[in-house]
């Protein structure tokens, strides 16, 4: 299953399209320049893997447009690649469906790595690339430190809603490891509790965790 490219500028699209081609062997299958395009693009060529940007700058790259990306017959795995560091963004987009984030400032190798992961079915959460990210600002994640391969287990259960119990029972994992790294994931979004992160999501799902699909990724 290959990849669909969605962003409004054209010579970013025709850098990703080299960059996954070059890089991770997989097929691009469709570069597209709006949401409605990529929603065309990814029915006809059942794209296993969308690579998007989500601006509230752009018109219709916002939440319902990854809505209606993972509710195509073949729902494709969602990397958004976007210049916002702010919590609120972040958060937005994985409560929205996305299966990645990986911030703008990231290199080309670990964006190459970014989109194998997420093609295989793993969460990637980068918010920066450490090396080069600039002094950061109130209300943004530039300096946050990326979460680890269990923080994103624990956190794709959060935006299920699940309680601290709950989790523990998923991951199989002690109740105090599991309020650690519900700290851990708060700390790095920038948010002070779950009422704070889970604003505007929708309600839990009434289908449990293991008929979803937990993404299997190495762990911290």
């Amino acid at each position: 299953m290959g990849v669909v490219i969605v962003d409004g500028h054209p010579c970013v699209r025709l850098a990703l399209s080299a960059l996954v081609s070059e890089g991770t062997g997989i097929s691009v299958l469709g570069e597209v320049a709006d949401a409605d395009e990529a929603l065309r693009e990814s029915r006809r060529t059942r794209a296993g893997l969308v690579i998007t940007e989500l601006s509230g700058s752009e018109p219709g790259f916002d939440g319902d447009f990854l809505r209606r990306l993972k509710a195509l017959p073949q729902s494709p795995r969602v990397l958004v690649f976007s210049g916002s560091t702010a919590p609120a963004d972040v958060i937005a987009a994985l409560s929205a469906g996305a299966d990645s984030f990986v911030h703008k400032s990231t290199s080309c190798g670990r964006l190459v790595d970014a989109i194998s992961k997420t093609h295989r079915g793993e969460r990637v959460v980068w918010l920066r690339e450490q090396e080069t990210s600039p002094a950061s600002t109130p209300g943004d994640l530039s300096h946050a430190p990326d979460l680890t391969g269990r923080e994103n287990e624990v956190l794709a259960l959060l935006l299920r809603r699940y309680s601290n119990e709950e989790i523990a029972e998923q991951l199989v994992l002690a109740h105090q490891t599991v309020k650690n790294h519900v700290s851990s994931v708060f700390r790095k979004l920038g948010v002070g509790n779950r009422r704070e992160l889970l604003r505007g999501t929708p309600a839990r799902p009434s289908v449990p965790a293991a008929g979803i699909g937990i993404p299997q990724l190495e762990t911290a």
